[in-house]
């Protein structure tokens, strides 16, 4: 006997057909506490991660869309905020469907749902690696960055990225439908009989993994680390060259469009980060099951549906946590966010900014990066 998840669950789980389950089998789930446990969760960990991960995203795209400031990161980080929210959108319909008499999969909804949630999360990371290739390549070449990386080239980018994740997510539109299980006694939104079926259990969940999971992470690993070699051997290379006369006058000139640079940089990290230690772990259980791991009881099954449970909402919490890293990491994204909102406490926020400038006003960033480079300080 075999217990197993269906195939065709996506990586960001919504409702998941149990199969594998002898229908002559008399024990329930509900009595392994792992299930229990992984029930609850969901329950209460799904509605205060969408919550949280809906409001903090749309406060980012507020303050970015309303920022004067004009950069090819803020663009980036705008489509970052609407994919993340459509996630977050997509996580409470799926907890929806879960309670009797308010479902959402339905004969009209079940294949649009889909590939909404499919789009959100491949839009989603395919921006993140676009934002950390053109990190790279300004921290690379800073000189030629103005030119090449421009705020209309990154609107072009992620309109055209848009366009190519919904031709290929669109396919959900036409592959799904309700079919009835009669060992669930319940509807599932799953492939239609026939090639579709054989697609979607066979081929569609290997392009999923590379799109979502393997291919990311292959990028963002590898542009976080040369990234990070780049940033130290041009410091090596300004202490190096402190002692000259020309890094002496240079210096006073150069160290805060360096600072802002790093700024960037080190938000950037931050984000991908946070994306590799969230989504490194459904990469790892994504291969246990379809090669070991295959319960052979409801207890094992249960205990894999626990562990299953806690990667998917990690999954999730990444999509949610956007806007709190932009604040840890972003000085500049910080005093926009409280620009933006100053209407809600004018007098507080305009003798707090009046205080800022007499007694700190030398030491803040310049608020227009060089030149030399597309991306301005966050």
């Amino acid at each position: 006997m075999t217990t197993t998840h269906s195939s065709t669950s996506p990586l960001v789980s919504g409702p998941q057909l149990i199969t594998g389950l002898p229908s002559t089998s008399n024990v329930s789930l509900d009595i392994f506490p792992q299930y229990i446990a992984a029930l609850y969760i969901d329950y209460i960990y799904i509605p205060i991660c969408a919550t949280l991960g809906i409001v903090g995203n749309v406060l980012a795209f507020c303050v970015l869309i309303s920022s004067k400031t004009k950069s090819t990161t803020y663009v980036y980080m705008s489509s970052l905020c609407v994919s993340d929210t459509m996630v977050q959108i997509a996580n409470i319909l799926f907890f929806v469907h879960k309670f009797p008499g308010h479902e959402t999969l339905k004969d009209g909804t079940c294949g649009f749902i889909y590939s909404f949630f499919y789009f959100s999360i491949h839009y989603s990371v395919l921006v993140m690696v676009t934002m950390t290739i053109e990190r790279y390549l300004a921290i690379c070449f800073p000189l030629s960055a103005g030119r090449w990386l421009t705020v209309s080239r990154a609107r072009l980018l992620v309109v055209l990225e848009a366009v190519l994740v919904a031709g290929l997510d669109v396919q959900h539109m036409f592959l799904r439908g309700m079919r009835y299980n009669e060992v669930a006694d319940q509807y599932y939104c799953e492939p239609v009989p026939g090639p579709a079926e054989f697609y979607a259990h066979k081929i569609w969940p290997w392009i999923d993994s590379v799109i979502y999971c393997y291919g990311p992470l292959a990028c963002l690993i590898i542009f976080n680390i040369l990234i990070l070699r780049q940033v130290k051997s041009s410091r090596a290379f300004q202490s190096k060259m402190a002692g000259t006369e020309a890094a002496d006058k240079a210096q006073g000139s150069s160290s805060k469009m360096s600072d802002a640079e790093l700024q960037v940089t080190r938000m950037l990290l931050l984000v991908t980060s946070t994306f590799l230690v969230c989504v490194g772990p459904m990469a790892f259980i994504i291969v246990a099951e379809r090669y070991f791991w295959f319960p052979s009881t409801p207890q094992e099954f249960a205990s894999r549906y626990f562990v299953r449970t806690i990667f998917n909402n990690l999954d999730y919490t990444n999509h949610a946590l956007n806007f709190f890293l932009y604040c840890v990491s972003g000085r500049r994204f910080r005093q926009e966010l409280v620009d933006t909102f100053s209407f809600l406490c004018p007098a507080k926020v305009k003798a707090t900014t009046s205080a800022k400038g007499v007694t700190s006003g030398r030491d803040r960033p310049p608020l227009e990066a060089s030149s030399s480079t597309a991306i301005t300080v966050t």
